[in-house]
């Protein structure tokens, strides 16, 4: 098992570490413990927004052209919304969580902002 990328959310006492298959959730807060498995494949960013909502990017299987935005309650087993972003002139999405309950993207010249949990571009 090999790390792809990992995000550690101190006030929930929680690591997430991606794979190429799958997400685990583990809880570091008297001892290391596995919580969950969250089955999702190339992610390359993983984030906590509002404490209770977990925010993943992944790549796409086919072409890499597009990366695809997923939010879910954090204890669910179903994604809540989905966005996809198509990549401009092959430039990397790059994405960071903002103080109010978004996050932003940029890919090349394009910056955008999203709300969490709709997953709806806002301008």
């Amino acid at each position: 098992m090999v790390a792809q990328t990992f995000a550690l959310f101190k006030d929930q006492n929680m690591l997430a570490v991606a794979t190429q298959q799958a997400v685990y959730l583990l809880d570091f807060e008297a001892d290391v413990k596995f919580l969950k498995r969250i089955n999702a494949q190339n992610i390359v960013f993983i984030g906590l927004s509002e404490q209770v909502y977990i925010v993943m990017m992944a790549a796409s299987d086919e072409d890499d052209q597009e990366a695809i935005l997923t939010c879910r309650t954090l204890y669910s087993d179903e994604d809540d919304a989905c966005l996809t972003i198509k990549r401009f002139m092959g430039q990397r999405v790059d994405v960071k969580l903002a103080l109010d309950s978004s996050l932003i993207f940029t890919c090349g010249t394009l910056i955008g902002r999203v709300a969490v949990p709709e997953m709806e571009l806002q301008f």
